[in-house]
């Protein structure tokens, strides 16, 4: 869906409904993990990671400006050491290292990625 024209609404809450339209077709994804240790097989630890927001700036016709939450191409990282945002790439590398048992003796038994629409 293309970002709406101001030009196209003659009222401002048009203009704004069709904004947060546009914005929730632009969710991106998320991205899960599970982990099973071999220690605790019967156990899978979860998380998901959401994606961070950014706000878009538009206009209406009298020139007041407004914003709208659209999804980033980054995942929030609320708890590992890094960069509070991070691509999938990152946020896969700093989680195998956080994850890593401290123990030599307990090995990861599971570890499986699951992209997730949001739609």
């Amino acid at each position: 869906m293309n970002k709406p024209n101001r030009k196209d609404y003659h009222t401002d809450s048009g203009l704004h409904a069709a904004m947060q339209v546009w914005a929730n077709s632009q969710a991106k994804s998320t991205l899960s993990v599970s982990v099973t240790f071999d220690d605790s097989p019967e156990e899978v630890f979860r998380d998901t990671f959401e994606r961070v927001q950014v706000e878009k700036e538009y206009k209406t016709l009298d020139g007041e400006t407004y914003t709208v939450s659209v999804d980033s191409g980054k995942y929030k990282n609320t708890y590992m050491p890094g960069a509070d945002e991070m691509s999938r790439v990152e946020i896969k590398a700093a989680f195998v290292a956080w994850v890593q048992p401290k123990n030599p003796n307990v090995k990861i038994l599971s570890l499986v990625w699951k992209v997730e629409s949001k739609q």
